[in-house]
């Protein structure tokens, strides 16, 4: 039987990811030829992992695949609580 990860390799694992699209926007705007594209994808995709990581440690679930405006209406329910 598979071992559940851990809460805070959940929350370290989004983080990292976050980061890597972080790196990935100051690659690209270091560049000769700017992306502007790329670097709102990479952007907008940095914002939602760092929003769902944390929603995973704050426990609150999220659809697998979620928006950022579902993932910033999680964050408004769960600053409701605090």
């Amino acid at each position: 039987m598979t071992e559940r990860p851990r809460l805070e390799d959940l929350v370290r694992s989004w983080v990292s990811k976050a980061e890597h699209d972080l790196l990935n926007i100051e690659n690209n705007l270091a560049a000769k030829e700017t992306p502007l594209d790329t670097v709102g994808f990479h952007a907008k995709q940095c914002g939602e992992k760092y929003l769902k990581a944390l929603l995973v440690f704050h426990r609150v679930n999220f659809p697998k695949i979620a928006s950022g405006v579902v993932l910033v209406n999680e964050i408004g329910r769960l600053m409701l609580r605090v």
